[in-house]
């Protein structure tokens, strides 16, 4: 994200990941990301989950 936004001026960035997914939730979380939205579902691990968007701006 530091060449992106420094070398490429990208100032948005977004993530998303399944609500179940805990350990991606905490990096996108420590990284400042802000939970936007909550759509969409998809499978994870099996089980069918809700999708989470995320949006950091600097």
């Amino acid at each position: 994200m530091d060449y992106a936004s420094n070398q490429l001026g990208i100032n948005i960035f977004n993530a998303e990941t399944h609500e179940a997914n805990i350990r991606s939730k905490k990096m996108i979380d420590k990284l400042g990301f802000k939970e936007i939205s909550r759509i969409g579902k998809d499978e994870y691990l099996g089980v069918e989950n809700q999708l989470i968007q995320y949006r950091l701006s600097l």
